[in-house]
């Protein structure tokens, strides 16, 4: 068995509707990034996905692609699990807007009514399930109450959503955040400067400015926290004992035989 890197990423999506009950809170880059740093993700990457300490440590993301893509820029770190700094980010953004804890609960609350979001993923993955229930259990060790919602369907009336984005053959990502062309975003993300960044990427074909303009994307995105970029998981393949020189590059599995020297097959 070989193990090898999907081009799969997995991030918490934020509803940034202008109508949505806490559009405030999440506009601030302070809250999200609160909502971050208190998941535990090296714990879930072992105890949910069963990746190994260095494993998965290598799959946590900073950014909008995967880690091992040259787009991604290496020099961004992920931020890391911080209870007390996610607490303190909290509590500097609600106390301006009126919350309060409530001693006995340890629930942010306002007007007595508990700050309660809720936390939507697809319908048929228990891993993912699982994982959305720790994310809860830990954004509860910081005073907000977050429940799990399986969907099967359309995303409706949400307050953040679970996704996972498919670079396939590509590396674009204007259908993730393109409010205007993309379906991908459905959250109503909207910054100016961003897009401005979208559009330099889409005017060029030179290699050296695409990954300078989308390193500049994945700078912003770290320290904007658009959306909560989580990991990017491993995958397996079974091979027969027959073949020799097998390598994995570019999702492509390479490999050699006694008769064919040469040969290779595209994986997910």
């Amino acid at each position: 068995i070989i193990a090898y890197k999907t081009r799969n990423i997995h991030f918490i999506a934020f509803n940034y509707s202008s109508t949505h009950r806490y559009r405030e809170l999440f506009q601030d880059y302070r809250f999200r990034r609160a909502l971050l740093q208190a998941i535990d993700r090296p714990a879930i990457l072992k105890k949910i996905f069963n990746a190994g300490k260095q494993t998965g440590e290598k799959n946590i993301l900073s950014g909008q692609f995967p880690a091992d893509f040259w787009e991604y820029d290496q020099q961004i770190k992920p931020l890391v699990y911080d209870l007390d700094a996610a607490a303190e980010l909290l509590e500097e953004v609600l106390l301006r807007q009126g919350y309060s804890k409530n001693s006995n609960t340890g629930l942010w609350e306002k007007d007595t009514i508990a700050l309660q979001l809720s936390l939507q993923y697809f319908k048929g993955d228990k891993n993912i399930q699982e994982a959305c229930n720790e994310m809860s259990r830990d954004w509860k060790k910081i005073g907000i109450k977050v429940t799990s919602q399986g969907i099967s369907s359309a995303i409706e009336n949400f307050d953040f959503v679970y996704k996972k984005y498919s670079f396939n053959n590509t590396m674009d990502i204007f259908n993730l955040f393109d409010i205007e062309h993309g379906q991908g975003n459905f959250e109503g993300f909207r910054d100016s400067g961003f897009m401005e960044f979208l559009y330099q990427l889409h005017g060029t074909l030179n290699p050296r400015e695409i990954q300078k303009i989308c390193h500049q994307l994945h700078k912003t995105i770290h320290e904007k926290t658009v959306h909560l970029f989580l990991w990017q998981l491993d995958s397996y393949a079974a091979y027969n004992i027959a073949l020799k020189n097998i390598k994995i590059t570019n999702n492509k599995i390479k490999w050699s035989t006694a008769i064919h020297k040469h040969c290779e097959i595209e994986v997910d």
